[in-house]
C-alpha cells in the first residue's frame, strides 16, 4: 500500500509543476523526432536505444525546473528500438513522460525557456538527468522475454527499474529442453531489470489459465532470470491444487535448471494412519558444467517429509548421483533413508480389524531404514555393484513401503563384481544379512569363473563347444532369529567344477545338440562327517526345429491381414546318472546341495501367430507350453504318470483387436489334477473415452480374487477410476467384497491431481487420499504384448508383406 501510494503521489507531483509553454501534438512523426533522446539504434539496452511515442492525443509542457513533460491519452503506444522488433515497448490508455535534459554549452539553464524546437531538440539529445514514465489503464509492458500487464505503472527509462501495480508477469524460461512458461500474479510487482523482479503478495504458477489449476502463493516472490534458467524464491508459500490449498511451507527456492521441488504429494485420512500428509521434496545440489573437471555429473537430492495422525513423523533424505571416473568409467547409485516416531500396530497388542482396548498403552519407538545402490562400470567390462539395505525390524516395509515390501526383489547387503573377456567372466560375490529377522546364505565370499561356448577342435568333426564353470565359496546360514532351523548358523567352505562338451548338428529340419557333463565337488563339512568328495556326471540332447505356414485370413472383427504361423517344439533330457553323496549328507545351503541322481524331460512348445495392422508387423497371439518330466520320480500317496510330472506351465497372450487384448498365465498340477495358480488380465478399450480391465489372480486353496476396474475419460485432462476387488471360494459358491476404490483424476499440464476414496474391508481401513505429483511420475501398465509388436521383423514375416 505504502508503495502504491509512493506511485501515485510522485505522478502527481510532476504533473503539478507549474508550466511556461504548453503545445498541442498531432503530427506522430514530429513527436518521435522530438522525442528521439538517444543516438544509437544497435545497442540491446533500452537506455542506449532511442523512444518513440505515438498517441491518440498529447499535450507538451515545459516547467521551470527544466523539465519536459508530455500527457498522452486516448491510446498510446510508446517503444524503444524499431517498431517491428522493440527492446523494450508499453501499450496503456494514458501515459504521462518526463525528460530533463542536462545542462549544454550554449543553452539557457533549465530553468530559462528555450525559444524554439530545433533547440529544444538539441538539448535533449544530450546526456539526460531524467526519463521517467507513469502509464494507466489496461497497461502491458513487453520487456525481452517478459510480458507485464497491470493498471498502473511507473518507470525510470534511465534506471530500468518500476513498480507496476494489481499486475501479472509472463515469460518463459529453459527447463529440461523445452520453454517453461512463468506466470506470477500479484498486487505489485517491483522492477529491478528485465531479469529480475520481486512480486509482494504474489502466486507463481506454470499454469497460464485464468484460474491457474495450481499455483504457489507467498508473501513474496523474487524471481530471477537468466538466458539458461530462472531462480524462484518464495516465502509463506502455500500450495494451491484446484484452488485448495493443499500445503504450507514457510522458504521456497527453486531453480529451472533443477527438477521442480516439490515430486509427490498425498494427503488424506485412513483408519491405520489417522489423518495423514506425505510429501517428497526434489532438487538439484551439483550439475557438472562444460570444461568442469568434477567425477559427478549430477547429485540430486530428494527428501520425505511425512505427517500421520496416529504414527508419528517420518523423514526421508535421499541422494541420487551419477557421474564418471576414473577416464572411461561411469557410476550411478541411490542412498536412502527413513527415521520415524512411531507407534507400531503390533506393540498395542491389536490387529487392524480393532482399535487398542483401555488397558493398551501407547508405546512410541524410533524405527528407520538405510539403503544404498551403486554400481560402477570400468574400462574393459568390468562391473562393480554394492547395496546395502539395513531395517530396524520386520514391519517397516509393509507398514510405510508397501510397494518395496510386495513388488521389489529381496533386500540384501552384497557386494558383486564382474569382469567379461571374449567367451569367458569371473565373478566374486560378499553377501551378508544385517537384518535379524532374514533367511539368507552369507557368502563370504564366493568366486567363480565361466567359459562359455568355448569352441574347441574342428578337425574332429566340429566345432565341439566346451562350458565350465568353477566356484569357490565359503558360506554361512543365516535364519530368521524369531523361527531358526536346525542349521542356523552353520558354516561350510565349498568347491564345485561343472564342465559341459556339446555338439550342434543339422539334421533336416531339426537342430540337433547333445551335451556331456561332468562335476566334482568339495564341501568340507558335512551333516555327519567331514570333507566330503561329490562326482557325478550327466548327459542329454536338444532337438528343435520350426514349422511355417502362411494363412490368406482377412478380418475386420479381429484386425487381421494374413496370418503368418510359427511354431516351434523343442525337446531336451537329461540324465545324472551318476552322484556319489546324496543331498541328505550335505547342509543346505542353496542348489549347490541338491544335486542327485535323476533324469528329466523337458518339453516346449512355442505358436506364434502374426499379423498386419496399420501396414505394421504385430504378433496377434502367443501361445507357449512348458512340461517337465522325471521318468524316475515316486511320490507317497500319488500313483501313475501324474507322480512323474512337475506342473504344466502356460504362457497366453492375445491381442485380439485394436482395443481388445488377453493376457494369461498358469500352472497346471498333474498330481491333484487342478490348477495350482494363474493370473489373467483382459483389458477392453471400448471408444476413446472408456477402458474395463477385469484381473483375477488364483492360488488353489488360499485364494481366488478378482478386481474389476472402470475408467472414464471425458477428456484429456479428467478421469474416472471405479474399481472394485472380490474373493471367490473356489467352487464360486461364495464371495465377500474386499476393496472399493474410487479414484477422480485432472491433468494439470506437468502435474497430475488424484482424489482418492478408499474402503479397505479385510483390513478395516477406509481412507481419503489426495495426491499430486508431476505427470512424468504418472505410472504407466506394461504390457508383455506391446514389448513384442516392436519387435523387429524377422525373415519369415516378409511373407505376410505379400
Amino acid at each position: 500500500m505504502t508503495r502504491c501510494l509512493l506511485s501515485c503521489l510522485l505522478f502527481l507531483f510532476f504533473s503539478s509543476l507549474p508550466a511556461q509553454q504548453t503545445t498541442s501534438a498531432k503530427d506522430p512523426q514530429n513527436i518521435e523526432q522530438f522525442l528521439r533522446v538517444w543516438r544509437s539504434d544497435k545497442s540491446q539496452d533500452p537506455r542506449q536505444s532511442p523512444m518513440y511515442l505515438k498517441p491518440g492525443a498529447m499535450e507538451l509542457r515545459e516547467t521551470t525546473d527544466g523539465i519536459y513533460q508530455w500527457v498522452a491519452s486516448e491510446g498510446v503506444h510508446i517503444w524503444q528500438g524499431k517498431e517491428d522488433n522493440p527492446l523494450l515497448e508499453l501499450m496503456c490508455q494514458e501515459a504521462v513522460v518526463w525528460i530533463k535534459p542536462a545542462a549544454t554549452p550554449g543553452i539557457s539553464k533549465a530553468h530559462k525557456p528555450i525559444a524554439d524546437n530545433k533547440s529544444r531538440l538539441a538539448a535533449i539529445q544530450e546526456k539526460l538527468e531524467v526519463a521517467r514514465l507513469y502509464a494507466e489503464g489496461s497497461v502491458m509492458l513487453r520487456w525481452g522475454n517478459n510480458i507485464l500487464y497491470g493498471e498502473r505503472l511507473f518507470f525510470d527509462l534511465l534506471r530500468n527499474r518500476g513498480v507496476i501495480l494489481h499486475s501479472s508477469l509472463r515469460g518463459s524460461t529453459d527447463y529440461e529442453k523445452r520453454k517453461l512458461p512463468l506466470h506470477v500474479r500479484a498486487q505489485e510487482i517491483w522492477i529491478h531489470s528485465e531479469y529480475d523482479f520481486l512480486a509482494i503478495e504474489a502466486a507463481v504458477s506454470t499454469c497460464q489459465f485464468g484460474s491457474p489449476h495450481y499455483q504457489f502463493g507467498a508473501r513474496e516472490i523474487h524471481v530471477v532470470r537468466d538466458d539458461k534458467a530462472a531462480t524462484i524464491q518464495g516465502y509463506d508459500n502455500v500450495l494451491y491444487g484446484a484452488g485448495i490449498p493443499l500445503f504450507y511451507f514457510p522458504y521456497l527456492g527453486w531453480s529451472t535448471d533443477q527438477e521442480w521441488p516439490i515430486q509427490s504429494f498425498h494427503a488424506g485420512r485412513s483408519s491405520r494412519f489417522g489423518y495423514f500428509v506425505e510429501t517428497t521434496w526434489r532438487g538439484t545440489l551439483y550439475q557438472r558444467g562444460k570444461g568442469e573437471d568434477f567425477p559427478l555429473d549430477k547429485l540430486r537430492w530428494l527428501l520425505d517429509v511425512d505427517v500421520r495422525q496416529e504414527r508419528g513423523i517420518g523423514l526421508g533424505p535421499q541422494l541420487v548421483y551419477k557421474g564418471s571416473w576414473p577416464e572411461k568409467s561411469s557410476f550411478n547409485g541411490h542412498i536412502r533413508g527413513y527415521f520415524v516416531r512411531d507407534q507400531p500396530l503390533n506393540e498395542l497388542g491389536t490387529g487392524l480389524q480393532s482399535g487398542p482396548s483401555e488397558d493398551d498403552e501407547a508405546r512410541w519407538q524410533n524405527r528407520h531404514r538405510f539403503y544404498l545402490l551403486h554400481r560402477h562400470e570400468f574400462p574393459g567390462r568390468l562391473t562393480l555393484d554394492t547395496e546395502i539395505s539395513q531395517i530396524s525390524d520386520r514391519h517397516l516395509l509393509t507398514d510405510f513401503f508397501e510397494e518395496d515390501a510386495r513388488e521389489t526383489k529381496e533386500q540384501e547387503t552384497y557386494l558383486y563384481g564382474k569382469k567379461l573377456w571374449e567367451n569367458h567372466a569371473a565373478s566374486l560375490l560378499l553377501r551378508y544379512s544385517i537384518n535379524d529377522f532374514q533367511t539368507q546364505t552369507a557368502y563370504l565370499p564366493q568366486f567363480t569363473y565361466y567359459i562359455m561356448h568355448e569352441p574347441l577342435a574342428a578337425e574332429w568333426g566340429g566345432p565341439w563347444y566346451f562350458s565350465s564353470r568353477l566356484e569357490t565359496s565359503y558360506v554361512r546360514r543365516q535364519d530368521d532369529t524369531e523361527n531358526p532351523t536346525a542349521f542356523f548358523g552353520e558354516k561350510n567352505f565349498r568347491v564345485d567344477w561343472q564342465n559341459t562338451l556339446s555338439r550342434k548338428w543339422s539334421v533336416g529340419p531339426f537342430f540337433v545338440t547333445p551335451f556331456a557333463t561332468s562335476r566334482l565337488s568339495y564341501f568340507a563339512n558335512g551333516r555327519e562327517e567331514d570333507h566330503l568328495l561329490r562326482r557325478s556326471g550327466e548327459f542329454g540332447i536338444d532337438v528343435a526345429t520350426n514349422f511355417y505356414r502362411l494363412y490368406s485370413v482377412d478380418s475386420e472383427l479381429f484386425a487381421i491381414h494374413n496370418l503368418l504361423h510359427v511354431m516351434t517344439p523343442g525337446v531336451r533330457y537329461a540324465w545324472l546318472y551318476a552322484n556319489t553323496e546324496s543331498p541328505g549328507h550335505l547342509i543346505p545351503f542353496d542348489t549347490m546341495e541338491t544335486v542327485d541322481k535323476v533324469q528329466k524331460i523337458d518339453f516346449r512348445l512355442t505358436n506364434r501367430f502374426k499379423t498386419v495392422r496399420n501396414g505394421n508387423i504385430v504378433q496377434f497371439l502367443f501361445l507357449e507350453a512348458e512340461l517337465s518330466c522325471f521318468p524316475e520320480r515316486d511320490i507317497e500317496g500319488i500313483v501313475g504318470v501324474a507322480a512323474k510330472l512337475d506342473p504344466l506351465k502356460l504362457d497366453w497372450q492375445w491381442q485380439i483387436s485394436h482395443s481388445l487384448s488377453w493376457y494369461a498365465r498358469a500352472e497346471y498340477d498333474f498330481a491333484v489334477r487342478d490348477w495350482s495358480k494363474a493370473v489373467a488380465r483382459l483389458t477392453w478399450n471400448l471408444m476413446p473415452d472408456w477402458q474395463f480391465v477385469l484381473d483375477s489372480r488364483y492360488q488353489r486353496k488360499i485364494e481366488l480374487i478378482t478386481t474389476a476396474t472402470v475408467s472414464y475419460y471425458p477428456s484429456h485432462k479428467w478421469g474416472l477410476h471405479l474399481s472394485t476387488q472380490y474373493e471367490f471360494t473356489e467352487n464360486f459358491s461364495d464371495h465377500r467384497l474386499r476393496e472399493i476404490r474410487f479414484t477422480l483424476q485432472r491433468r494439470l499440464h506437468d502435474f497430475v491431481l488424484d482424489i482418492q476414496v478408499r474402503r479397505d474391508i479385510v483390513d478395516s481401513n477406509t481412507s481419503l487420499v489426495a495426491n499430486f505429483y508431476p505427470l512424468d511420475l504418472m505410472k504407466t501398465g506394461f504390457s508383455r504384448q506391446n514389448e513384442l509388436e516392436q519387435e523387429p521383423p524377422s525373415n519369415s514375416d516378409t511373407f505376410l508383406a505379400r
